[in-house]
């Protein structure tokens, strides 16, 4: 698998985001083992960084490092504590407002885990009375 990366300069106004400063396209070249067939993808990325700032290396480190994390702080707890995947409406208003509560329950759920040990165990707490979720709505003694 090799990576080619392509930075650009550019100003807010150009890209329409407020601190744009790097616009960034990572193509990735591989071939599958067994077939031998070759994919090419390609990403495009925005930075509030200048292109010279940091290194093209530096650059695929931090764009990888940074999907990494949204990936293990996020949907992994999403999925495996709150069953995200599980939902099958196809509503987006509907989806969308899950997805919101369980992005705000997971923030909640933080400040419990010094009582219960770990996010599994609050959320198994919170099953079983609800009265805790209720209580930290309402910034309530939490214990």
């Amino acid at each position: 698998m090799s990576y080619q990366i392509k930075l650009l300069n550019t100003d807010p106004l150009q890209a329409d985001f407020p601190r744009a400063r790097t616009l960034i396209q990572i193509t990735r070249l591989s071939t599958h083992k067994k077939t031998g067939k070759q994919t090419t993808l390609t990403r495009f990325f925005v930075s509030s960084r200048r292109p010279d700032q940091v290194s093209p290396a530096q650059w695929l480190a931090d764009i990888r490092g940074h999907w990494a994390g949204v990936e293990i702080r996020n949907h992994w707890m999403k999925d495996a504590i709150l069953c995200e995947d599980k939902t099958r409406s196809r509503n987006p208003n509907i989806v969308g407002s899950l997805a919101l509560l369980r992005a705000a329950l997971l923030r909640l759920f933080h400040h419990f885990k010094p009582l219960y040990g770990t996010l599994v165990a609050t959320v198994e707490h919170s099953r079983m009375d609800p009265s805790i979720s209720l209580n930290a709505i309402f910034r309530r003694n939490l214990i």
